[in-house]
């Protein structure tokens, strides 16, 4: 027998093992090809006295730091306006009141949408008392440096923190 012939009917394209699948749309084949998140786990009892990083898709990222450095991370896509014109960012100059810092670093560390607090060191060191006596785990605080005002670790909060919680750890584990 000699090779098939199609012809230019649809019914020939239907016999050669081909079919459309028409109760979905393309997107909607992408979607279930493509779409793997993974799966949401639900705390434990145990779990839910500890204070968690929002599980929904809108945990955000804060920062407070001079027009350069905000920059820089609103084109790698941290910005965010929500629907009441809040921003996630203050970009500070000399124009900026110790004030105005206080309160957006306030508003910041109360919102639930974010996560991470990023301020710049010379600006944590005007509001030096607020960033130290701020003690909850989520947002959590980091200090960056800036283009103009290298990072001095003595100055850090979180890295006193640390070396204060593995002191105490070493003199522990001395008197066992």
């Amino acid at each position: 027998m000699g090779p098939k012939t199609v012809s230019s009917s649809s019914s020939a394209f239907f016999s050669l093992g081909f079919s459309l699948v028409t109760s979905r749309t393309p997107a909607a084949i992408h979607r279930a090809r493509f779409d793997r998140r993974p799966a949401i786990h639900h705390p434990r009892s145990a779990d839910r006295l500890r204070p968690s990083i929002p599980t929904n898709s809108s945990a955000l990222i804060a920062i407070i730091a001079d027009e350069d450095t905000v920059t820089g991370f609103l084109l790698a896509g941290v910005g965010n306006v929500d629907l009441r014109k809040k921003t996630n960012y203050l970009i500070v100059d000399n124009k900026t009141t110790v004030k105005q810092i206080e309160d957006a670093f306030k508003e910041f560390t109360t919102r639930e949408d974010i996560a991470i607090v990023l301020i710049s060191q010379y600006v944590a060191n005007m509001i030096r008392f607020l960033v130290d006596s701020y003690n909850r785990p989520v947002p959590a605080i980091l200090e960056i440096p800036s283009k103009d005002h290298p990072y001095d670790p003595a100055h850090d909060s979180v890295l006193s923190r640390v070396k204060y919680l593995f002191s105490a750890e070493s003199v522990a584990s001395d008197r066992r």
